[in-house]
């Protein structure tokens, strides 16, 4: 098989995975693509992290971050959100779901980063 249609596969299948994740996880919880988004970045992080010591093939990383990540969070869903709060004059809502995400997203990446190395040091020799 081709490399490229090799590596499309790949993020097909974690785009799957990630969109059907963030579904299942919508509809377990009350909130809205702020909770998605926010884990979506430290499992980015976290793996980001780990994937960093070792090395993997373009597959994987394309099936995790392109694909499953990318599937998983929700950035489309993210502006439409802040525009209808915008839209409904709502702007502390506005500010707060803006600063939480992009404030607490970057956090959360930076924790899931450290979480990697602190794990790496514990679990592998």
């Amino acid at each position: 098989m081709n490399t490229q249609l090799y590596n499309l596969c790949f993020v097909l299948c974690g785009s799957a995975l990630g969109g059907a994740s963030r579904h299942l996880l919508l509809q377990w919880t009350s909130y809205s693509s702020i909770l998605v988004n926010l884990a979506g970045c430290f499992v980015y992080g976290l793996l980001f992290g780990i994937l960093d010591r070792y090395s993997v093939s373009e597959g994987v990383k394309l099936f995790l971050f392109i694909g499953l990540l990318g599937g998983f969070t929700t950035f489309s869903s993210y502006v439409a959100e802040l525009h209808s709060y915008a839209a409904a004059h709502q702007w502390l809502k506005f500010i707060a779901h803006m600063v939480m995400s992009n404030v607490s997203g970057l956090a959360l990446f930076v924790v899931g980063g450290f979480m990697s190395k602190w794990l790496l040091v514990r679990l592998v020799p």
